[in-house]
Parts: structure tokens; sequence; C-alpha cells
């Protein structure tokens, strides 16, 4: 079906806006458009303290799909304050499902076929490109067939415009935490899982972000030195990045890249199961 069988409601909050170097708007406005441009949704009320929020009820809302799966349809929610712009962010509907078994992925009911790349910042120096860069190189493995692209746990959180575009070209985001081939100071878990977070929030309702993971090679590392799983046990990525993801996104959580099936015996560096 090309739309969701049922509503869905759309939540934004915000703790503070800033205007013009100042802290506190009298007038706080979200507008919510269809993939058409059509006001499905505007509001308007005046902030308590700097907060605010909105909760909105859409109608049948039109699916996303990934990139060779069906239409990429987005929403825009723009959030003005006292007049001015202050937010615009692509916002998506869309199902998420996996099996263990395999690790069959499926969105809106349908598998995928997770095909793709590791994503390299275009510009390895400065680390910051224009969107149009991003979107070349985005479209380039789009119309290679790609429909998963992974930020990888050893490289660096990508900018924004990264995000928008991989929404519009239909590549699904698997996003890890910045962590590889080792386990961090147990002492750094909270700040670890405080980066994760500020970055899932910037993305909340982006339809491309399908999978976050607990870093690159950080349960394959501790197994390839010999360690057992007690030895090699963290409760940054048993406990703290899942809590992480459930209270940010719908996205699925995995605790690294490989890692076994859920409640699994198996080692994480085998290929046959759970996340190769």
């Amino acid at each position: 079906p090309t739309r969701l069988s049922t509503d869905v409601v759309v939540r934004v909050q915000v703790d503070a806006v800033t205007i013009s170097g100042s802290t506190g708007a009298d007038s706080i406005g979200f507008v919510l458009r269809d993939p058409a441009g059509t006001v499905v949704a505007d509001e308007a009320i005046s902030p308590t303290d700097g907060k605010f929020h909105f909760t909105v009820m859409i109608d049948d809302p039109l699916r996303w799909w990934p990139n060779g799966y069906g239409p990429q349809h987005l929403y825009q929610a723009t959030v003005v304050a006292d007049g001015v712009v202050v937010a615009v962010r692509p916002v998506g509907f869309r199902t998420i499902a996996v099996s263990d078994e395999g690790f069959q992925l499926s969105v809106n009911g349908t598998p995928i076929f997770c095909r793709g790349v590791t994503w390299s910042p275009p510009d390895p120096v400065r680390m910051h490109v224009s969107e149009i860069e991003i979107r070349n190189q985005a479209r380039t493995f789009a119309t290679a067939g790609a429909t998963m692209v992974r930020v990888v746990g050893g490289l660096v959180h990508e900018q924004d415009e990264f995000w928008r575009v991989c929404a519009e070209e239909g590549l699904m985001v698997w996003q890890d935490a910045m962590l590889a081939t080792f386990d961090p100071p147990a002492e750094q878990g909270e700040l670890i899982a405080r980066e994760l977070s500020a970055v899932l929030r910037r993305v909340s309702g982006n339809p491309a972000l399908v999978v976050v993971s607990g870093g690159s090679e950080t349960l394959q590392q501790p197994e390839m030195i010999g360690l057992n799983p007690d030895q090699s046990a963290m409760a940054l990525l048993d406990h703290l990045l899942p809590a992480v993801v459930a209270e940010q996104t719908d996205a699925h959580y995995v605790p690294s890249s490989p890692s076994a099936p859920p409640n699994s015996s198996d080692l994480a560096i085998r290929p046959d199961t759970g996340v190769a």
C-alpha cells in the first residue's frame, strides 16, 4: 500500500529557542507540509520558560521507501519563533522490523536487500562539504542500486545535509557509535551515551535511520584476543546505548558490527549468524 494503514502522531519538543543571541520567544509556530507541499498541520503556542511541545495527528500518511522499493515520500516540519524560521526538518513515515535469524530487515513489511557501502566523508581534511557534493556522492550510490550506507565507528558523525540527502535518495543509514576495535573505559560510558543521544536527537523523524550499532568491531576485538564473554561484557553496549536508541528513535539496535544474534552464545565474528 502507498499509505500506512493507521494514523500517526508527530511530536515536537524543544527545551529552548535562541533568536539573535537571546533566549526566549513570545510565539512559536509549527507547520507540517505533506510531500506535495500542502499544509497538514499548523499550530501556534506561547512557550513557558522557553520550553514548548506540539503533538499533531496525521491521517493515513504516505510511506517512505528505500531506493528501488517505492517513492521517498517526505513531509517537511518547520518551527517558527516570532516570525523567524528556526528549524526545518524532513519527516518520513515507515515501519522497521528485523528478523534475528540471518538479520533480515523489513521496511513497511517488505523484506529489503541491504546492498551498499560504508560512507566516508567526501572531504577527509575539512570534514565538511557542500550539500551538492554530498548529493552527488549519495546519488552515485543510489544510481548503482545501493539501498544502505554505513557511517563507520572509526570515522566521524556526519553533517545534517547528509541525513536529508539520504532520506531524499532512499538510502537507509546504518549508524555506528563512534567506537572502533576497543572497549572504552567504563567511566567514559555516560559521555559516549550523551554523544550518541545528541546525534540521534538531531535526526529524529528522519526515515533513513534504520539501524544503530554500538560501534565497529567493539565485540570482535575482545574475542580475537581470547577474552570470554564475562571478561568482555560492556555495560555501555548492553545497557546505556540501547536505552538511548529506544528513547530517541525507532531504529533497530545491535551491540556491534559484527555481533551475534540476541541471546545467542555464538561468537560475534561468526559470518553465518547475526550481523557479519
